[in-house]
């Protein structure tokens, strides 16, 4: 447990568990395995998610230090916002955080109530921005979220609209852990779609992988 300025900023931002820790390290070595070419994470500033990107970050070798993008945190609806550690907290206590990292969004932008419509305008925002910044290097980029992450981050770059919040709440509950996409640009840069490459069909315990197409046509 690290030390915050209050233990209770645990009770709305939690770390990960060791299995969580141990299914992230697993998830690292599958992307390493299959010379999946990550240059560049970003990540939700929930710490559970921080931790997953830091074991992912580690098994590859990378040397661009984690950045942290409050775009990409899930919906606030039924959390609220919490109080996260920042940056040079994370640095402190030893994760390999970029803390001179400019996001596109702070924590004082996320609505505690915004809608499902403004959740997908937030995302798609903060990816697009994300993948901007790194088009002229056409680097690749991993993005470490929530289980909505997959279609929040995709969905416009892949031509769909968005879900609506029934569509949405079934959705997240379909996601397994440590569960990943993988999308590529046409090299016009007109079109992005699905790279089967690199999909985690990660299973252990309760958590089921979804295969390929199954994965897809829950996405639809």
């Amino acid at each position: 447990m690290y030390k915050r300025k209050t233990y209770l900023e645990y009770n709305y931002d939690p770390p990960l568990t060791e299995v969580g820790k141990f299914q992230a390290k697993i998830a690292g070595e599958y992307l390493l395995k299959t010379n999946c070419s990550i240059s560049h994470i970003y990540t939700s500033p929930s710490l559970r998610c921080v931790q997953t990107a830091v074991e992912v970050y580690k098994v590859l070798g990378l040397t661009n230090k984690i950045k942290i993008e409050p775009g990409l945190f899930e919906w606030t609806y039924h959390v609220g916002v919490p109080k996260f550690m920042d940056p040079q907290e994370l640095t402190d206590v030893g994760l390999p955080i970029f803390t001179n990292h400019c996001p596109q969004f702070v924590r004082e932008d996320l609505d505690p109530d915004e809608t499902v419509e403004e959740l997908y305008h937030r995302c798609n925002r903060a990816t697009r921005e994300i993948l901007k910044s790194h088009e002229k290097s056409g680097d690749s980029v991993l993005l470490v979220g929530h289980s909505g992450t997959l279609d929040l981050c995709s969905r416009s770059l892949l031509g769909k609209q968005s879900k609506t919040e029934q569509q949405y709440q079934d959705f997240i509950t379909k996601i397994p852990f440590c569960c990943a996409i993988s999308i590529q640009q046409s090299q016009d840069k007109k079109k992005w779609t699905f790279c089967s490459d690199h999909h985690l069909p990660l299973s252990m315990g309760k958590c089921t992988g979804l295969k390929e197409d199954t994965l897809k046509r829950v996405m639809e």
